[in-house]
């Protein structure tokens, strides 16, 4: 099994300069934050699987992780939709049990699935899926290594930097030392998946975690006899074997973005107006 990690291709995503990624990143975390508008997300959930095709890393170490994403997501539309509390186009019925006085005026009643409940619960699928993919796009297509170097060049503390990647590091590491445990459970003939689902709680959760958490303490103690061996934090200048620059590559992909957000700043403030004009927004 792959692990979300860094992915080495020969493409023009990868040759990029870390600190454009992180402003991509970056910009893309501020509009899914700020717009609640499912055309708009649709729109820049496009342009981000545009770029991610682009770079040519596999879809397998997401596969678990869009799952999970898509079970959240479908949660999310179901709950929004009967509980939203701008809801006032019904879809459907299941029942006709009132509004309670938590709801706003003019809501159908609980049993109601409403349109604009649905359209909320869309919105907040797009944006998981949109982050999702961008973070990919970060981490699998940006050497560790050379992230530092580029955050070193700003003026980030070390300490900081070195956290920050770290945590990145740490991530496929623990997704690999959940599935080594899993299996080692299995040959000892111990499958949780044979267990219902309070079995699994009770009597599977605790063989997991407590090696995990085990091995991860290991491995924490390990980082540290390492750090401590190289007088981490006595210097605070540092140099780097490698030490990127930008190029034409990372000014042609800014002004590519660039113009993608300004044209999805305009249709956020444009399109509501114009969808309500033709009775398709509220």
């Amino acid at each position: 099994m792959t692990y979300l990690k860094y992915v080495e291709r020969k493409t023009a995503i990868h040759g990029l300069h870390p600190l454009t990624k992180l402003a991509f990143l970056t910009a893309i975390f501020i509009i899914t934050t700020l717009s609640f508008n499912p055309l708009i997300l649709a729109l820049l959930l496009g342009f981000v699987l545009a770029i991610w095709l682009t770079s040519k890393v596999p879809l397998r170490p997401l596969r678990q992780l869009l799952l999970m994403a898509l079970g959240t997501c479908v949660f999310f539309t179901v709950v929004q939709g009967f509980l939203y509390y701008r809801g006032k186009t019904p879809i459907f019925r299941l029942g006709n049990w009132g509004a309670p006085s938590w709801l706003a005026p003019g809501h159908p009643g609980l049993g109601t699935f409403t349109l604009e409940g649905f359209l909320m619960g869309l919105a907040i699928g797009l944006k998981i899926f949109t982050i999702i993919y961008s973070v990919a796009i970060f981490v699998m297509t940006t050497p560790m290594t050379d992230l530092v170097a580029s955050l070193s060049k700003l003026r980030v503390p070390y300490k900081a930097t070195f956290l920050f990647t770290t945590a990145l590091r740490f991530t496929p590491y623990v997704y690999r030392a959940y599935d080594i445990i899993q299996e080692a459970q299995k040959l000892r003939a111990f499958d949780r998946k044979r267990l219902g689902p309070i079995e699994r709680f009770r009597t599977g959760f605790i063989p997991l975690v407590t090696p995990l958490i085990l091995s991860l303490y290991r491995q924490s103690k390990m980082l540290e006899m390492a750090m401590m061996a190289r007088a981490f934090g006595e210097s605070e200048k540092r140099t780097h074997l490698i030490e990127p620059r930008f190029g034409a590559g990372d000014l042609a992909f800014l002004a590519v973005c660039t113009a993608f957000f300004a044209l999805v700043v305009y249709l956020h403030t444009v399109l509501p107006s114009v969808l309500l004009r033709w009775g398709l927004w509220y």
